[in-house]
């Protein structure tokens, strides 16, 4: 699901999923159509079976990004089915650690 958003929505600015696979970049038929994304994060997940040079056209699909600010490709879920179980409502958490990554990455002298 993440790799038809991310081909077909050639509008997106920010994107947050919770996982997607080296398989379905590395084989999809056409490329990511969002290249105006400034922020993405996703975890992206290479499994055992998945072909050593897949991972190049990964690499090639985020290097086509030039508007991006945000990159995490961290595992910010935390447990395995992306959910969270512990009943609190996270959602300003998660919206706080980005804009503090942002704010970081804007103010950074590069």
């Amino acid at each position: 699901m993440a790799q038809e958003l991310l081909t077909e929505c050639v509008h997106l600015v920010d994107f947050y999923a919770p996982h997607i696979y080296v398989r379905d970049i590395a084989t999809a038929s056409k490329p990511w159509g969002c290249l105006n994304l400034e922020d993405l994060t996703i975890y992206i997940v290479k499994q055992p079976e998945d072909e050593a040079e897949w991972e190049d056209r990964v690499f090639e699909q985020i290097g086509k990004l030039c508007q991006l600010v945000v990159l995490d490709l961290c595992d910010s879920c935390g447990d395995d089915d992306g959910g969270d179980d512990d009943g609190d409502d996270d959602d300003d958490d998660y919206e706080d650690e980005h804009h503090s990554k942002r704010t970081a990455i804007e103010n950074a002298d590069i």
